[in-house]
């Protein structure tokens, strides 16, 4: 018996009501295992409501490190607030694609005749990076000296 229970216990006995204490204790025991059984019952409920799983809280947090890389429609819906004009011409274009150009971004993108994406071409430093329509780095052009300034 846990304490609490002997304490419970002895006061009745020395009252006389001994049998009936049995009962007590008895049922004070169902008490707390049928509390316990409902805080559990609630806190389960309560994680499925909130949406954690169990499994996502073992798999921990996304590699933050892999971004991932911006797709083409996220790219061409961007609003270029400054019309600026730039040469482009050494950047090499797919024959037979629509070009778009992204001035402040340093970005070409390319797009089929059909309307689907075919890819992008970035300035960076001193290269060019050529993407395809996935966002994986197909390319890069490193510029002479003086070339695309």
């Amino acid at each position: 018996m846990q304490p609490f229970d002997q304490r419970i216990l002895r006061r009745h006995r020395k009252i006389g009501t001994s049998g009936m204490m049995d009962r007590v204790v008895q049922k004070e025991r169902r008490m707390r295992g049928t509390q316990w059984r409902m805080w559990s019952a609630a806190a389960l409920v309560g994680g499925m409501l909130t949406g954690v799983s169990t499994g996502a809280l073992a798999q921990g947090a996304p590699d933050e490190e892999k971004a991932a890389a911006p797709d083409m429609h996220e790219l061409a819906s961007r609003f270029n607030a400054t019309r600026v004009k730039k040469d482009y011409s050494y950047i090499h274009r797919p024959p037979g694609d629509k070009v778009v150009e992204q001035p402040d971004m340093d970005r070409l993108l390319f797009w089929t005749k059909g309307g689907q994406p075919d890819g992008y071409a970035q300035r960076r430093g001193d290269s060019v990076i050529y993407y395809d329509a996935g966002g994986q780095a197909v390319r890069v052009q490193r510029l002479a000296p003086g070339e695309g300034d």
